[in-house]
């Protein structure tokens, strides 16, 4: 089920923060970026994109590229303009490590790739119930982390993205109201 894969994604995300918590604690308030919280962070993303790609497919009886092409070409205008004003020039910026910028670009890829298996549900065909909807604003909550944890790494001013965390959890419970719902 596609639900359970949420719940592994929620689980990913949690057991992440917890971990970077940890790891903070025991290096003695110094972060280290990346971390094996990160890598946790990446194996939810790719639950939660394979979960989300499922209850695609379950929505249709039928292969349809044009849904791909669709939610693409969508996500791909928001896509753009985010790389081009943040995520270009943050990436030739040599005052930050190369893992860093790397880990950074590769957690960008993820969250576009959510987006577009969330667009292909909110674009194909099938009724969209309270539940797609609740999953919608979680996947826009995650990716909204995101452009805000990029533009703290960006600005060195670590504020926004810290702010924005809590409401990423709430928008993961929504997540797990969508599951019920269905």
């Amino acid at each position: 089920s596609p639900w359970f894969g949420m719940a592994a994604c929620i689980g990913l995300f949690l057991l992440a923060a917890i971990v970077r918590e940890v790891e903070l604690a025991l290096a003695g308030g110094v972060a280290h970026y990346p971390s094996v919280a990160d890598l946790l962070d990446a194996l939810g993303y790719g639950a939660a994109i394979l979960s989300v790609q499922r209850l695609a497919s379950l929505r249709s009886n039928r292969r349809d590229p044009t849904n791909l092409l669709d939610a693409v070409i969508v996500v791909g205008g928001v896509g753009v303009v985010v790389w081009v004003l943040l995520l270009v020039p943050y990436l030739g910026d040599d005052s930050f490590p190369l893992a860093a910028r790397l880990v950074d670009l590769g957690f960008s890829l993820l969250s576009l790739t959510l987006a577009v298996a969330t667009a292909r549900i909110a674009i194909g065909p099938g009724a969209r119930n309270r539940s797609y909807y609740m999953l919608a604003g979680a996947v826009f909550s995650a990716f909204a982390a995101d452009l805000f944890v990029s533009l703290d790494q960006a600005t060195h001013d670590p504020v926004l993205g810290q702010a924005i965390m809590p409401l990423l959890f709430a928008a993961l419970g929504f997540a797990g109201l969508a599951a019920a719902a269905l």
